[in-house]
């Protein structure tokens, strides 16, 4: 599963490269998870982090992993953002939902309440229509899965 993290990023050029040392170090260090590089969109968006995971869980163990050894990186993750933004974001989602084929599983994180199940469907039906999609809903303490 490749697994795209939309990121901006707050901090200085140095402190983006102990960052970056950082998070190829956890990914290195975590079964099931390789690193594919940074990835600088023409979006509103500064980075993408791009990692390749067995399963959606291992790529919630790297956050996780990096959340506790170092605590919040310097980066604005906006979850919210991110499920509301069909843009540049959702187009660049569905060309690489379509190079990935159908028969590859998107997952996308599903925000609590109404909106969260209204924005799964919009992208259900809009951004990846035709594919195996699905939201995963959001468990345990807040910070642990950003």
């Amino acid at each position: 599963m490749l697994l795209l993290y939309y990121f901006n990023w707050a901090g200085t050029p140095e402190e983006f490269r102990q960052f970056a040392k950082r998070m190829k170090s956890i990914i290195k260090g975590t079964e099931g998870v390789e690193f594919n590089g940074f990835f600088i969109p023409t979006s509103e968006w500064h980075y993408v982090l791009v990692m390749k995971a067995t399963n959606y869980e291992k790529s919630l163990q790297v956050m996780k992993t990096y959340i506790e050894k170092f605590g919040w990186a310097k980066t604005s993750l906006a979850k919210a953002e991110l499920l509301h933004t069909f843009g540049d974001l959702g187009l660049t989602i569905r060309q690489i939902a379509q190079l990935d084929g159908r028969d590859v599983e998107v997952f996308m994180e599903q925000e609590p309440g109404s909106s969260g199940v209204n924005d799964i469907d919009r992208y259900a039906g809009n951004v990846l229509l035709g594919n195996s999609f699905r939201g995963i809903r959001s468990t345990g303490r807040q910070g642990a899965l950003c």
